[in-house]
């Protein structure tokens, strides 16, 4: 699993205790003296419009699953652009996925389209 900073967003090695980007302490201490890695949260309507877009893909409601996940995904990355939270994967692969699911839609209509025509 990927360590992200919470500061900058940058990708760390999950041994790094401070930022080579912005020098950001990854390490924190409680009241007590314990010592506390920081870890990023992933954002939840990445991991959301990434499942819904998946699914568009093997049940096929026309477009309308594929437009929701890439609704979802488009909001999670401008969210993970401010609040430097991971999941810009699970985004990034919501948005690709959703727009397959149309392109593959349109040519399936596109198809009905024609043979209808042939007949």
């Amino acid at each position: 699993m990927s360590k992200y900073c919470t500061k900058c967003g940058k990708e760390l090695k999950n041994e790094d205790i401070f930022c080579g980007y912005c020098g950001n302490q990854m390490i924190e201490e409680t009241e007590d003296g314990e010592k506390v890695v920081t870890v990023s949260k992933t954002n939840g309507l990445a991991v959301a419009g990434f499942v819904v877009s998946l699914a568009s893909l093997l049940i096929s409601f026309w477009g309308i699953t594929s437009v929701v996940g890439i609704i979802l995904s488009a909001v999670a990355l401008s969210q993970i652009k401010k609040t430097n939270e991971s999941g810009k994967g699970f985004a990034l692969a919501g948005l690709i996925i959703g727009i397959i699911g149309i392109i593959i839609m349109f040519v399936a209509f596109l198809f009905l389209v024609i043979l209808s025509f042939t007949m």
